[in-house]
């Protein structure tokens, strides 16, 4: 028995162990309360920047969806204003040729012109010659 007072004695634990461990536990369970009210703290507020941060980027999406729309319509205005230049640019050459074509068509008729005036008198020529060897 003797021998199991010994043990019984060095396995007792003082009172002051034991409210120490308890004191330690409650220690450590204040701090994982702490810790945790913390972490939901900053999860609110990681929440609220994201919300805070969709906004501004749908506001930039919005601004440069409406920056591409004025830079695509002047785009589209430059667009037709280079195409009305193109057209009279085409307009003035059409006008061109086709005074050419009607100076040229007109010089070929001058030309037939002449060449029909020069058969007739050859023509005219040849029945006076036919004529006068008639009258012969």
């Amino acid at each position: 028995m003797n021998s199991l007072a010994k043990i019984a004695m060095e396995n007792r634990v003082s009172n002051k162990d034991v409210k120490a461990k308890k004191q330690a536990k409650a220690d450590r369970v204040k701090a994982i309360n702490r810790q945790r009210k913390i972490a939901d703290q900053m999860d609110k507020e990681l929440t609220k920047l994201e919300k805070i941060a969709n906004k501004e980027a749908e506001k930039q999406a919005k601004g440069d969806a409406k920056e591409e729309k004025a830079l695509a319509k002047q785009e589209a205005k430059h667009e037709k204003a280079l195409a009305k230049i193109q057209a009279k640019e085409d307009a003035k050459e059409a006008k061109i040729q086709a005074k050419a074509l009607a100076k040229e068509a007109k010089i070929q008729e001058k030309a037939l012109a002449k060449e029909a005036k020069a058969q007739e008198k050859a023509l005219a020529k040849e029945a006076k010659a036919q004529e006068k060897a008639l009258a012969k």
